[in-house]
């Protein structure tokens, strides 16, 4: 009897062992796919080229990154690589497939997705439909995914204003009103006001973005 409960709790303490063991693993495994992906971002609705050379469709891909970069005012940054996700799509009405373009350094990752925003306000070249976003890990779009869907349901609740900051759903801050200026024939009672007591107000921007085929 009690040989049985030592041998039953020599299993138990294998089986926690193998546990911790899968759990290291799996974290550093984690952790260097995070890191293969720390200078790429991932595009989405970026026109496809219809070209059948895959060195035609390379360079068309690299030109239109390029036009991408120019519109969102980051010309000053390096593509190392760029490559298309996915299979290639047959049909004439087939939506373009990810764009994974490999930057030069974790800064102009950035910049990049910084400067997202600017293709919101094109007014022509259809970029509105063109976003761009982290490259991110299966683990860390899963949890992508569940945030988004918790953002979803608790704005149809009823609660406004919400946005994904740092993989947490917090409430977007206020900009405080800007005072208006005083025209300059206007007449005060007091001293006219200098310029070095007229503070700007800035905007914050709050940053939230595979199976990688050939092309």
């Amino acid at each position: 009897m009690l040989n049985e409960k030592a041998d039953a709790q020599v299993t138990k303490e294998e089986c926690i062992a193998k546990a911790v063991k899968v759990k290291i693993d799996e974290d550093r495994d984690e952790e260097a796919e995070i890191a293969k992906r720390k200078t790429s971002v991932i595009v989405f609705g970026l026109k496809e080229s219809e070209a059948e050379d895959i060195e035609d469709r390379i360079a068309d891909d690299c030109s239109a990154s390029s036009e991408m970069l120019h519109e969102m005012k980051s010309d000053n940054v390096g593509i190392q690589k760029i490559v298309r996700l996915g299979a290639r799509p047959t049909g004439a009405d087939s939506k373009p497939r990810p764009l994974k373009i490999v930057l030069e350094s974790e800064d102009q990752r950035q910049k990049v997705l910084a400067s997202a925003k600017n293709l919101n306000f094109a007014r022509s070249g259809g970029w509105k439909t063109v976003f761009v976003q982290p490259d991110l890990t299966p683990r860390q779009r899963e949890a992508r995914r569940v945030l988004v869907k918790e953002l979803k349901d608790r704005q149809l609740a009823g609660e406004g204003n919400l946005i994904i900051v740092n993989n947490k759903i917090v409430t977007r801050r206020r900009q405080p009103p800007q005072q208006p200026l005083l025209d300059a024939e206007t007449k005060t009672d007091g001293p006219e006001p200098q310029c070095a007591d007229r503070v700007a107000g800035g905007n914050s921007l709050d940053v939230s973005t595979q199976m990688q085929t050939a092309c």
